[in-house]
């Protein structure tokens, strides 16, 4: 498993998408520009599978499938992303 730590995926999903209740997503005040100078490591692709956290409606697990690594060493050609969303 990747471990991850100061890494910003750039992962083009919505955090929101695919919840049963109707949400708004918190605003996001860092631009763009920022997360990718800031990490150390960016990657493309597309997520797999979402899968909810038993006993939470806004906590998931994503598998993610790396396309690209645009910024960083090399990395798992499949990440886990554990315990997104809001807690």
């Amino acid at each position: 498993m990747f471990a991850i730590s100061s890494v910003f995926l750039l992962i083009i999903v919505s955090l929101c998408h695919g919840q049963s209740k109707v949400r708004q997503c918190a605003p996001d005040t860092v631009d763009f520009a920022t997360k990718v100078d800031k990490s150390s490591v960016v990657v493309y692709g597309k997520p797999m599978a979402k899968i909810m956290n038993e006993g939470s409606d806004s906590i998931f697990h994503v598998f993610f499938q790396v396309d690209c690594v645009l910024k960083g060493p090399a990395t798992l050609r499949q990440i886990n992303i554990t315990n997104a969303g809001k807690i």
